[in-house]
């Protein structure tokens, strides 16, 4: 068996990727984004269209900009709680004394 982190580096570990269910809270949001978004498209002209979809490369890429942060800070904070545990241990025994 390979580590977590041999995975991650060939790449079969991608944190920004997951699936989800259609069925789920977040897969009906997303039918409801998806669905909003072909209205407006039908509403607008060719111009009107072209910068509509620059706009949402500009929301993508915000968003994804996001999500690297996100995960950097929360990978960050789950390493500290680690070392808060393993560099604190003595402090619970010592409480019990």
């Amino acid at each position: 068996m390979t580590s977590l982190l041999e995975e991650f580096a060939r790449g079969n570990i991608k944190p920004d990727e997951r699936p989800f269910r259609r069925d789920s809270m977040y897969g009906r949001v997303l039918r409801q984004l998806c669905e909003r978004q072909e209205a407006v498209l039908m509403m607008l002209d060719c111009r009107q269209t072209e910068r509509f979809n620059h706009y949402l490369a500009a929301n993508a890429e915000a968003a994804h900009l996001a999500e690297i942060d996100q995960f950097v800070y929360g990978y960050r904070l789950g390493a500290m709680m680690m070392v808060d545990v393993f560099c604190g241990q003595g402090v619970l025994l010592d409480d019990l004394e």
